[in-house]
């Protein structure tokens, strides 16, 4: 059985049934970088006390990380630094380290050590095409041109999203995520998407 470890910022609702599947079929570990989703906050963009779901927490190994820096800090690429996940990932010795985003140090940091230990990197997020300048955009394509040379396979959960990572990376390595709480609607369209994720895991 594969051993699959997810390194995830937040305890986001609409990742848990895929976790949950993912535990059917493989030995699953998710690492997440902060506990606002487990203990309640009060969200400054919502005005209002978001309160915890248990939901999210069930169905799958899981474990918070310390975040060091700025605990305060929402957003930023500081706002996620989970020192150890560097040594998480070399003690559960993982097949594949599923990397949610690139835009923190947590994820920055599981890069790299899944790079120096060999492992199949997958990575998956909600990049846009956005209006930037000349200079923002060069930088942008020659780093994520560079980033997902690295990385194995690529997800992306709407076609505006796979728009926008079709010009960093071959076609033949982006496959879709489920970005949805598992619903009538989400049966539908990923049964109709060819490059669905892939619960069986096959090799590549």
């Amino acid at each position: 059985m594969k051993k699959i470890l997810i390194t995830c910022s937040n305890a986001s609702t609409y990742h848990a049934p895929v976790f949950r599947n993912l535990s059917k079929v493989c030995e699953l570990k998710v690492l997440f970088g902060e506990k606002d989703l487990f203990n309640g906050y009060y969200s400054e963009e919502y005005k209002t006390y978001i309160k915890r779901n248990p939901d999210v927490f069930r169905g799958y190994n899981f474990k918070f990380l310390n975040n060091y820096f700025n605990k305060k800090k929402k957003v930023g690429f500081f706002s996620r630094s989970n020192l150890h996940v560097a040594k998480e990932i070399y003690r559960f010795n993982p097949d594949i380290v599923f990397i949610f985003g690139y835009d923190t140090f947590t994820s920055f940091i599981a890069y790299i050590t899944s790079i120096c230990l060999r492992k199949k990197i997958y990575w998956r997020g909600e990049t846009l095409m956005k209006k930037q300048s000349f200079f923002k955009r060069f930088v942008k394509f020659f780093f994520l041109k560079i980033y997902f040379y690295f990385v194995n396979r690529v997800f992306f959960s709407c076609n505006r999203n796979k728009d926008s990572l079709k010009r960093y990376c071959d076609k033949d390595k982006l496959f879709f995520y489920p970005c949805l709480v598992d619903n009538k609607k989400f049966r539908y369209f990923s049964s109709i998407n060819k490059n669905k994720l892939d619960f069986k895991l096959k090799k590549k």
